[in-house]
C-alpha cells in the first residue's frame, strides 16, 4: 500500500512536470524555401540570392540538398539535437539516400553545425568539421555571415 501511495505520488509530480518541459521547447520554424531561411534575419538580399544560386547549383550538378538555416536562438534544445529536428521536420535530402545537408547558424548563441544526413560516410564529418573550423567559424567572428555560410 505504501509503495502504491509513493509510486502514484511520483506519477502525479511526472505529470505536472511534464507540461513546463514541453514548453521550454519553442516550435520550430516552416521552412521558407529548400535553400535558404534566414529567421535571424542576419544576411542582406544579395547574400541570400548569392547562397540560394549555390545551392541551386549544388542540387542540379553533384544532386547535394544542402539548406542553410539561422536562428535567433536553440528554441529550448541542445544544438545537436534542434539541427537533427530540422533536419527530419524539414525532410533535407533524399529519403531513400538519406544525403541532405543542413547549414545551422544561431548567431545569438554563437553555435553552428552542419549535419549530414546518414548518407554520408564518417569521412564527411570530418570534413564538415575542417570547413567549419577553416572558413565558417573565423568569418563568423567577423560578422561575415554570408561569407561563412557561402
Amino acid at each position: 500500500m505504501r509503495l502504491g501511495v509513493r509510486l502514484r505520488g511520483l506519477l502525479c509530480a511526472a505529470m505536472l512536470a511534464l507540461p513546463g518541459a514541453l514548453a521550454a521547447q519553442t516550435p520550430l520554424p516552416a521552412p521558407r524555401e529548400a535553400y535558404v531561411n534566414d529567421f535571424a534575419n542576419i544576411l542582406s538580399p544579395a547574400e541570400e540570392d548569392r547562397l540560394r544560386e549555390i545551392l541551386q547549383a549544388a542540387r542540379q550538378d553533384p544532386g547535394a540538398e544542402i539548406t542553410v538555416a539561422t536562428l535567433d536562438g536553440l528554441k529550448g534544445r541542445r544544438l545537436e539535437d534542434l539541427a537533427a529536428a530540422l533536419f527530419d521536420q524539414w525532410g533535407i535530402g533524399d529519403p531513400a539516400r538519406n544525403d541532405g545537408a543542413l547549414l545551422l547558424l544561431m548567431p545569438d548563441d554563437g553555435q553552428t553545425r552542419i549535419e549530414l544526413g546518414a548518407g554520408y560516410g564518417r569521412d564527411w564529418d570530418a570534413q564538415a568539421r575542417r570547413i567549419m573550423e577553416d572558413t565558417m567559424i573565423p568569418a563568423f567572428a567577423t560578422g561575415a555571415y554570408g561569407e561563412g555560410l557561402e
